[in-house]
């Protein structure tokens, strides 16, 4: 919230006093809830007599219930009204009024009242109005401020807002639309996105690649700043934190509510649906990543329900393995298993010509012949063939990839896979490879060139899995004096010491996330980890002398993990809190598909409540906890999750510092819930709603305290703002004496 320093001027004492006051502004949304109150429709009376006594003809813009609100309490405007303007309305008339698609027919000296209260379509409906034209919308209200409500005025933000945001709008009869829906965790150019978009423009298939993801993100932040003043909640009061987006979102991974993330967001979603309709893709091509299942399947669904013919085509993190792909998205036509970069382009060629490919390397749909065995694609092991990310999907990226307030972060990979690839709970056990250091540090140039700021993230699994290659990235980096601020995620290595950390600081790395999983020699082992304790303390300490930041994972729980190793864990943490300075992420151990508990369970003590080869079929991201345990100790989901609490209680109680994801994990698990509970309620079909059972998002704004103490006093000044002073000693009187109109425990006074 926004502060203003005001010297108020006692109007009978001449006394100067200095006020520190919130910043507030008008919300036409708040001030509109359509709900017919007598002063909702006394203000819309008011406004629509000052356009009848305009003497000039009205246009009104925009189809929906405001124009509804307008036609039923306020008839008297109908007679001034010429036409009804909606681009989507097919009708040659509506309640009698003549409507256009467009503003080709538009009176000369005519004022178009846009009909819409929510800020971000409000905006968007203005941006089609001819230039010249008077515009007038529910924003007019604020001129009028004794009959503006007092939930009207909202806490006021600094934010890049308005700025020209691409609309929802794709090309007509494409051979491939590439669509990425909401939500990729954070606000980066989607990494594996980028990379299909680049697979396609070696192809020859007419296609175009478009984030909705990072339109609807603005939208959702200019609803939450503009309309609401607080952050937005569910229909069923569950909450959308102000970094919605950002990676610890729960409401995304929680199929429980994808009904209701559906129900928030029904109006993007039906203008997608629309526009994909509009354009006709022959393949519709989507990637496909735990946080957007809900939301790609309802899209896929909706548009099979018009268009059978078009063809359903995924990919991305939750196609790792067939299984995985099917599970999460059963309504696919085509999947890439795996990595896209040698197999999209032919696929998608083959399928731009009509034909059905069948049993292709790297590829699954449901025309293959079941009796064939799937075969694995290829995937590049130069990755300076592939080379690094293209930005020209999107016209100006450095403006459209920013958070609300400004700040940028860039992800650009410098590995794939793991050089280890042997932790025994680990299922992203890929290949390592790598790019060359100069080529990389070419792309980090080349992005800060193109006005981006400096910050960086290694999207890596392994960001240091050949010590020798960030070496020369980093002395790269600093021969060019670069100015970065860069992070990335490296196992321990008994290969780095304090002089390798130093040039990493000099180069700009501020964190670094070490996937040190094990705090004990017995979890070191039993986890494979490939490393002693030892080793662990020597890197934090080098890299902490450094000066970087060491951010840390663990996992508890792990078949072998015992009482003492989770009392020894956090003594240690403890004793080395000053190198240790954030548990990023705890993690309860989980039996994970191609993992090497899932492919070994008995060699590491693993059995099963039930038959095995059922439970994997039923299951094929993972067994649910309460499916599966060891022995040697005995540990169930009980034993396992109280070891998960044990941990992070005890490292509270210690006081060394705990992430977000921390707190996030430790109340799933203390409501019973893992990552494969989530994961199991994915298959429930009463968690995937057709589209008859959907529900739409309520048009009137969702009750909810402000940000703001009642208990301020709200004097409306000129220039549509207002300020929110505090109740200390004598500001009333003060406040009273200015002849303002001033709101004051929800009474208007003047």
């Amino acid at each position: 919230m926004q502060r203003a320093e005001v010297t108020i001027v006692h109007a009978d004492t001449g006394e100067k006093t200095r006020y520190s006051a919130d910043k507030l502004k008008f919300s036409p949304y708040k001030c509109f809830p359509l709900t017919g109150e007598d002063s909702e429709i006394a203000l819309i009376n008011r406004i629509c007599q000052e356009l009848a006594r305009s003497g000039r003809p009205v246009t009104l813009y925009h189809m929906g219930r405001f124009l509804d609100f307008i036609l039923d309490h306020a008839p008297f405007l109908i007679p001034h009204v010429t036409m009804i303007v909606d681009e989507d309305w097919t009708e040659s008339t509506y309640r009698d009024i003549p409507c256009a698609t467009d503003f080709s027919a538009l009176p000369a000296e005519s004022v178009v009242f846009v009909c819409e209260a929510a800020t971000a379509s409000r905006w968007r409906l203005e941006r089609n109005i001819p230039p010249g034209a008077a515009i007038i919308s529910p924003d007019i209200a604020r001129t009028l401020p004794d009959m503006v409500p007092e939930q009207a005025w909202i806490p006021e933000e600094a934010t890049i807002y308005p700025f020209p945001y691409p609309d929802i709008r794709f090309d007509p009869d494409l051979d491939v639309l590439l669509l990425d829906l909401p939500s990729a965790a954070g606000l980066q150019i989607p990494v594996s996105v980028a990379y299909v978009h680049k697979a396609l423009k070696r192809s020859t298939a007419r296609f175009q690649t478009f984030d909705a993801g990072i339109i609807l993100y603005h939208r959702f932040q200019i609803h939450r700043l503009f309309d609401l003043g607080h952050d937005p909640t569910l229909r069923n009061g569950a909450p959308l934190t102000a970094d919605a987006w950002g990676y610890n979102e729960r409401a995304w991974v929680d199929p429980r509510l994808w009904p209701f993330l559906l129900d928030f967001f029904a109006e993007d979603i039906d203008e997608i649906v629309r526009q994909i309709l509009i354009a006709k893709p022959k393949v519709l091509a989507m990637s496909i990543h735990q946080r957007n299942e809900w939301i790609t399947r309802h899209v896929a669904r909706r548009v099979k329900l018009d268009r059978p013919d078009t063809l359903i085509l995924i990919g991305g993190h939750s196609c790792y393995t067939r299984e995985t792909g099917a599970a999460a998205f059963p309504d696919y036509d085509y999947m890439v298993v795996g990595e896209a970069d040698l197999v999209v382009g032919p696929l998608v060629e083959a399928l731009a010509r009509g034909e059905r490919p069948t049993n292709m390397p790297g590829v699954a749909s449901k025309f293959d012949a079941p009796e064939q065995p799937f075969i694995p694609g290829p995937a590049p092991h130069n990755l300076d063939i592939v080379g690094g990310l293209d930005y020209d999907a999107t016209p100006d990226v450095n403006a459209l990839y920013r958070s609300w307030n400004g700040q940028q972060s860039t992800a650009i990979p410098l590995t794939r896979g793991c050089v280890w690839s042997r932790c025994s709970f680990c299922a992203e056990r890929f290949s390592f490879r790598s790019r060359s250091p100069e080529k990389y540090v070419d792309e980090l140039q080349a992005v800060l060139a193109s006005g981006r700021n400096g910050a960086f993230s290694a999207s890596d699994s392994d960001f240091g899995g050949q010590p020798s290659v960030i070496h020369e990235v980093c002395e790269e980096i600093v021969r060019r004096g670069l100015k970065l601020s860069f992070s990335g995620q490296i196992r321990v290595n008994k290969e780095y010491d304090y002089e390798f950390f130093k040039l990493m600081r000099a180069a700009g790395i501020q964190a670094l996330n070490f996937g040190a999983d094990a705090f004990t020699e017995n979890t070191i082992r039993r986890q494979n980890k490939g490393y002693t304790l030892d080793t662990v303390i020597r890197n934090y300490t080098d890299c902490h002398r450094a000066g970087i930041r060491t951010d840390t994972n663990i996992v508890t729980g792990t078949p072998g993990e015992t009482d003492d190793d989770i009392t020894n864990s956090i003594s240690f943490i403890a004793k080395h809190r000053d190198i240790i300075h954030i548990i990023n992420n705890i993690n309860c151990c989980e039996l994970v598909n191609n993992s090497v508990y899932w492919h070994f369970p008995e060699k590491h003590g693993i059995y099963f409540y039930g038959n095995k080869d059922d439970i994997f079929k039923k299951y094929r991201f993972g067994v649910p906890q309460s499916l599966w345990y060891s022995v040697d100790p005995f540990m169930d989901k009980t034993v396992r999750f109280d070891h998960m609490r044990r941990m992070v209680l005890g490292l509270n109680q210690a006081g060394v510092p705990l992430g977000r994801e921390v707190i996030e994990n430790f109340q799933a698990v203390q409501s019973g819930l893992g990552h494969m509970e989530y994961r199991a309620m994915t298959t429930e079909p009463t968690l995937a709603p057709d589209v008859a059972d959907r529900v739409r998002l309520p048009d009137s704004a969702p009750p909810s305290p402000p940000k703001r103490s009642l208990n301020q006093f709200v004097v409306l000044t000129d220039g549509g703002q207002s300020l929110a002073f505090d109740n200390t000693p004598g500001t009333h009187d003060v406040i009273r004496s200015l002849g303002r109109p001033y709101w004051w425990q929800g009474t208007l006074h003047h």
